[in-house]
């Protein structure tokens, strides 16, 4: 019987070589090449397969977005009256506070307000009516003018407490009697200051004192009904069915000169010009921009007195109008009627649907419909 030795170096050196192979052959056919990395505690593959989990899924990796649901923004429990915006209880809880207030002037707190109207009185002149959620901010107001009739209506329109330095309605407008709604600085003692002898204005602490003197509650003022109806919440409005409006001009409205709207792409307001240059609040000296613009045409009735020629505005019947907003525009027809309601309607008869943010409202003669233009 033969035996091997291996005591021979060449036999051992040709004995080890041969079993390596052996192993080595044998390890790459059934199991691959395998490195285990001790600093990641894993083992990885030269096949590309993937470690076992043991279904964890390992927090680098991401999840497609489309597997989950929807997340659900939660609805604002308040909104203001104007807006259709999320605010605290007190501003949805109380009437805005309408200023009539000179165009013609520098005007003190016209930033604040949610809603702004522009209205026409005679030889090209204009007069605002700002709608203010509260005073909280207003250390200076005014100047604070003379109403009307026609101009008053608009805060019953929009169930606001007017605000007014008396009246100069020479010609009893019944369609407007709202005595009981308006407060006249001038009958409240100690409410209201003058500059230059003639300009009213009037402050946080003044007002509201002549508030709580008046016997007003804001609170007890119903909410409007608005001429409009707003977006679902975080939803705008579809493109205008006319052409786009980056820029709205028209003439004869304040100072017997121009105005314009112009469309800043980066807010998506309205900018508001008046002779070329933009309107700003002399409280702060921010530009005036708006999410919703309307131009609306009303009728007007001229008459003389022994003093000077008057207008009154017709704001209660019916005309039309434009909607402008996110860069579009929309014609509309208006309606009003004695017992305070006004209502927008769309090209179809439908209520009009708007965008939620702050508003301009502008009336122009119907004489000078011809004088607006867009594009």
């Amino acid at each position: 019987m033969n035996k091997i030795k291996l005591s021979n170096p060449v036999r051992l050196i040709a004995f080890f070589l041969t079993a390596v192979i052996l192993v080595c052959t044998f390890g790459f056919t059934v199991d691959g090449w395998k490195i285990f990395d001790n600093d990641k505690n894993q083992t990885s593959s030269n096949d590309n397969t993937p470690p076992p989990n043991n279904g964890v899924t390992p927090p680098n990796v991401d999840i497609p977005t489309d597997s989950l649901p929807e997340a659900e923004l939660p609805l604002p429990e308040f909104y203001n009256r104007l807006t259709g915006l999320a605010c605290d209880e007190a501003t949805a809880t109380k009437a805005h506070l309408a200023f009539v207030m000179n165009s013609d002037m520098p005007a003190y707190g016209l930033s604040y307000a949610d809603l702004l109207c522009e209205i026409p009185i005679e030889n090209g002149g204009s007069r605002y009516i700002a709608f203010v959620p509260n005073a909280d901010n207003l250390w200076k107001v005014g100047s604070i003018t003379y109403t009307r009739g026609y101009i008053s209506n608009l805060a019953r329109y929009f169930g606001a407490v007017c605000i007014s330095s008396g009246s100069d309605d020479v010609k009893y407008y019944p369609q407007c009697d709202i005595k009981d709604s308006l407060l006249d600085l001038t009958k409240a003692s100690g409410s209201h200051y003058t500059e230059f002898t003639n300009n009213v204005y009037t402050n946080r602490d003044l007002l509201l004192s002549a508030i709580t003197k008046a016997g007003i509650n804001r609170q007890s003022i119903p909410a409007p009904t608005l001429p409009y109806n707003f977006t679902e919440y975080n939803n705008t409005i579809e493109a205008g069915e006319n052409s786009s409006s980056t820029s709205i001009k028209w003439s004869g409205a304040g100072l017997n000169g121009t105005a314009e709207l112009k469309f800043d792409t980066q807010s998506a307001e309205y900018i508001l010009y008046k002779n070329g240059m933009p309107l700003t609040d002399s409280i702060n000296g921010k530009n005036l921009g708006f999410t919703n613009c309307f131009i609306l045409f009303a009728d007007s009735i001229k008459y003389d007195t022994t003093e000077c020629n008057q207008m009154i505005m017709d704001t209660i019947g019916i005309g039309v109008g434009f909607y402008f907003s996110d860069g579009y525009a929309y014609s509309i027809t208006w309606s009003a009627t004695s017992d305070g309601n006004i209502s927008f309607c769309d090209q179809n008869g439908s209520k009009l649907t708007v965008n939620r943010g702050r508003s301009y409202i502008c009336y122009l003669k119907s004489s000078q419909m011809g004088l607006l233009s867009y594009e």
